[in-house]
């Protein structure tokens, strides 16, 4: 199987939930993503950490995971939603909601707690074996969510 990734960025002017969804659609069609029935995927979604001052600009706001979360359940896919922030990630992820949400549209998979498997790369200069979560080999498609931002605050 032939693995490739493919970006779309669309603008959104706010997290009111048709807009989002109605954004999400369009990142969808613009990469032609239209997984078959079944599908299971993994939503990685940018879970820094909880910061009440600042959390709209630093983690992938849950009404974006909502959005993705729509669009695939209404295309039968089964829905995994997982990150790792090294510390408290399960913490994190009730703090902020996800876990609520990833209890409604399917399952919650927290990366530090998984079973690790080595991925190799000859031709890296640098790393050549790096560890992953097993469940990544696991699941038909990946969808990263990060939260574009500067590190400073």
């Amino acid at each position: 199987m032939e693995k490739s990734s493919k970006v779309a960025v669309v603008e959104c002017k706010d997290y009111e939930e048709k807009r989002v969804e109605e954004a999400v659609e369009k990142c969808f069609d613009l990469i032609e993503f239209n997984p078959e029935e079944k599908s299971r995927v993994m939503l990685n979604p940018n879970v820094v950490g909880v910061y009440p001052k600042n959390q709209e600009a630093i983690t992938t706001h849950l009404s974006v995971i909502r959005g993705v979360c729509e669009f695939l359940q209404k295309r039968n896919c089964e829905i995994l939603i997982g990150d790792s922030s090294f510390i408290s990630t399960s913490e994190f992820m009730e703090k902020l909601g996800i876990k609520e949400l990833a209890e409604k549209y399917g399952k919650l998979v927290v990366f530090d707690s998984e079973e690790l498997v080595d991925v190799e790369d000859d031709t890296s200069e640098f790393i050549k074996k790096v560890q992953i979560p097993k469940i990544l080999h696991e699941v038909d498609y990946i969808v990263n969510m990060p939260k574009l931002k500067t590190h400073v605050l």
